[in-house]
């Protein structure tokens, strides 16, 4: 699969990608992040903000007890600022309606246990608007639309190929 990298010290979400990514925000989310999704606790108006990002949860019986979690439309920009991004971070933008954002959702998380795999990024690129991974010091983008990849390139992005990752871990076994 084709797709951009960024080297950077910024895990804010959007943040530098967000140019590229704009017309993405308003879609259905998929967030896997070890730490959150949201760091809100420290707020205080804790309760107020976990009532209404709870709001925007969908209930995927399969992510029940995980770290993956659907959001419904609108979830970003209104809360990115609260996002977690630890070091290894995946999202991915999806279409609606919330049926077919669900049952892309679930296939996706049916390779959670095999992250960037061939397997994986065949999942992603039948089923995902975008795939964003941060990893320690760089994000990756996986888009679908080529004038959000046009954007980003201008913005310093290099391209790559998801094999990257699939070499690595066949290398290791």
């Amino acid at each position: 699969m084709n797709g951009l990298r960024l080297d950077c010290n910024s895990p804010r979400f959007p943040g530098p990608i967000e140019s590229g990514i704009s017309p993405l925000l308003s879609k259905y989310w998929l967030v896997c992040t070890q730490g959150g999704p949201f760091s809100i606790t420290d707020k205080s108006n804790f309760e107020e903000l976990a009532a209404e990002t709870s709001s925007f949860l969908l209930d995927v019986p399969e992510f029940r007890n995980s770290d993956m979690h659907l959001f419904r439309l609108g979830v970003f920009p209104q809360f990115s600022e609260f996002l977690v991004i630890d070091e290894w971070t995946y999202l991915f933008a999806l279409d609606g309606p919330a049926e077919f954002a669900k049952r892309n959702a679930v296939k996706i998380g049916e390779c959670a246990g095999d992250w960037l795999s061939r397997a994986f990024f065949e999942a992603v690129e039948s089923t995902a608007l975008g795939f964003f991974i941060y990893v320690d010091g760089f994000w990756e983008v996986y888009l679908r639309d080529q004038s959000s990849r046009a954007n980003l390139m201008a913005d310093g992005f290099t391209e790559i190929h998801s094999d990257h990752w699939i070499h690595d871990r066949e290398s290791r076994r």
